[in-house]
């Protein structure tokens, strides 16, 4: 199901899920647009109402305001507590060099991580403190220290226990 538009709400995509769930008998997606800035929360709807997938995209490029974007997804859903060693780096070349291609700007993915953990602005600047010290780039920091699974007690500004900075084959 599309939210082609953008103008759906996310009790409207529930009920929609929900009743194209019970009317057929396979699996359901959900494409959203973020013209309200509602592309994730309609996605969370959609998957809580039933929808196997959701589509989003590098950069939420797509028509209009764009779609959901694959970052936000990832670091919201996929990455915590997982190795990603050297797919970060990868990762970042690849969403760098589409946004040079699309000529988008490339946003920092610092505060995207912080608010997926609940992180504090002093937290968020000792992040970027310690990604700084590390020579880390700091969306490069932000995937690591969300894929590490740790908490915001482990971002001391001495950089004790930050280990989650150092690629696992470096240590």
């Amino acid at each position: 199901m599309a939210d082609t538009c953008g103008a759906l709400l996310p009790d409207h995509v529930s009920r929609l899920i929900g009743s194209l769930k019970s009317t057929v008998e396979t699996e359901l997606g959900f494409h959203a647009h973020d013209f309200l800035t509602l592309a994730y929360a309609n996605s969370i709807a959609a998957v809580t109402a039933g929808a196997s997938y959701i589509d989003c995209s590098f950069l939420g490029l797509g028509r209009g305001a764009g779609n959901l974007q694959t970052e936000l997804a990832l670091i919201r859903h996929r990455l915590p507590n997982r190795q990603i060693t050297g797919e970060a780096a990868r990762f970042l070349e690849c969403r760098r060099e589409l946004a040079r291609i699309a000529g988008r700007e490339e946003r920092s993915l610092v505060s995207m991580a912080c608010g997926a953990l609940n992180l504090t602005p002093v937290e968020e600047t000792t992040l970027l403190k310690l990604a700084d010290a590390a020579k880390v780039p700091e969306s490069e920091a932000a995937l690591r220290f969300v894929a590490s699974g740790q908490d915001a007690g482990t971002l001391r500004a001495d950089g004790a226990g930050a280990g989650w900075l150092v690629p696992a084959g470096s240590r």
